[in-house]
C-alpha cells in the first residue's frame, strides 16, 4: 500500500464520521485521529443554548489545528491518517452559526492565517445525512444536550451547509448515508472503492 496521505472523513454532527473512521483504520491499518467525544462543560452548554458561539468557534479552531499538525507529521513518516474532521470544517459552523458579520470576519482572517501553513487533506468525503438518521446516531452516541429538536435542526442544517462549501473542492466526494450502514460489507465497500480507486491500492 501507498502511504503518506491524510484522508479527512467530515460532515455534519450526527452523520457517522467517527464510525466510518473506526472502520477505516481497521481495514487499512491506518492511523486514526479523533475529535474526541467529550468537550468541557461550558462548550457542551453553549451548543446546547445556541449562545458564545465565537468562544466555541476558537475551542475547535485551537482543538482541530493540533490534530492536523499531528496529522501532517504523520503523513510526513509515510502513514495513512483517517481523521473525523480537519481543521477548515470548522469554518462551515464559523460561516453559519455565528451572527455578527463582524466576528466572522475575525474567524476568516484567523482562517486564511491557519492555511498559510496547514495543508489540506489528499481525500476529504463529505458525509450527508437526514434528521432521522442524525437522531438516530445521537441517541447511541447519548450526549442528552444534543436530543432536543432545535440542536437537531441546527446540526442537519451544518450538514447542509458543508456541501455547499466544499463543492468547489476537486479532492471533496460526498457520500448520502442516510440509507447506508457501515457495518454492512456491500455499504463499507462504496467508500474503500472510493479510496482504492484515488490512491491506486
Amino acid at each position: 500500500m501507498n502511504k503518506g496521505f491524510i484522508i479527512a472523513i467530515c460532515g455534519g454532527p450526527g452523520t457517522g464520521k467517527s464510525t466510518l473512521v473506526h472502520k477505516l483504520t481497521d481495514h487499512y491499518k491506518a492511523k486514526p485521529i479523533f475529535e474526541g467525544e467529550e468537550f468541557p462543560e461550558r462548550v457542551k452548554e453553549n451548543l446546547r443554548d445556541n449562545k458564545n458561539q465565537l468562544e466555541s468557534r476558537l475551542y475547535f479552531r485551537n482543538l482541530l489545528t493540533k490534530m492536523h499538525l499531528e496529522a501532517e507529521e504523520l503523513k510526513r513518516a509515510g502513514e495513512l491518517v483517517i481523521m473525523d474532521t480537519f481543521w477548515l470544517t470548522n469554518n462551515v459552523y464559523t460561516q453559519n452559526w455565528l451572527e455578527h458579520d463582524f466576528q466572522k470576519e475575525l474567524m476568516d482572517d484567523l482562517y486564511e492565517l491557519d492555511a498559510k501553513f496547514l495543508s489540506m487533506p489528499d481525500l476529504m468525503i463529505i458525509l450527508e445525512s437526514n434528521k432521522e438518521k442524525v437522531r438516530e446516531f445521537m441517541m447511541k452516541r447519548g450526549r442528552l444536550f444534543e436530543l432536543s429538536d432545535s440542536v437537531l435542526d441546527r446540526f442537519v442544517s451544518a450538514g447542509r451547509a458543508h456541501y455547499y462549501f466544499f463543492n468547489k473542492h476537486d479532492n471533496a466526494v460526498f457520500i448520502d448515508r442516510s440509507k447506508l450502514d457501515f457495518y454492512k460489507d456491500e455499504h463499507f465497500k462504496l467508500v474503500t472503492d472510493l479510496i482504492d480507486l484515488k490512491f491506486n491500492f
